[in-house]
């Protein structure tokens, strides 16, 4: 009997074992993440593409009420915040014009920015615990009259 060959025959087994692990890798990768794993409010503007939400994608109560809307624009603000100081940014929006969304995130730390609309709905305030290094808070607010 060849023992070279018998010497071979477990490497073998063990290349084809990763091939065929490696052709399911991505099947099973692609099935892991769903709604239900994403936390609430985490997903953010700059995470959901461009023209792509349709009417389809909101409930009928949000296209209901986004009939009439018009003059949408947007207000940005952009504050540096030194270490160790708290935060308290308010955004508001033009007079006439009420609030649709508001959202924030820092320039490098990824430190939770708290977001809280106004009662009137008029612009929203931005909180976040002290960070440990300087930072710039980026801040926005889409606005729109409503007719």
């Amino acid at each position: 009997m060849n023992t070279r060959h018998l010497r071979s025959a477990p490497l073998l087994l063990v290349a084809a074992g990763a091939l065929a692990l490696s052709f399911t890798g991505g099947a099973v990768a692609g099935g892991m993440i769903t709604g239900a794993d994403i936390k609430d409010g985490t997903v953010t503007t700059t995470d959901i593409g461009n023209h792509s939400l349709l009417t389809r994608d909101l409930t009928p109560g949000t296209v209901a009420a986004l009939k009439g809307v018009t003059q949408v624009g947007i207000r940005t603000g952009s504050t540096p915040v030194a270490a160790g100081d708290p935060v308290h940014e308010t955004l508001n929006c033009p007079h006439g014009r009420y609030l649709l969304s508001a959202s924030a995130f820092w320039g490098t730390s990824n430190a939770a920015v708290q977001v809280a609309y106004a009662e009137a709905l008029t612009g929203a305030s931005f909180y976040s615990d002290p960070l440990p290094g300087d930072d710039t808070l980026q801040t926005q607010v889409i606005c729109a009259k409503l007719g």
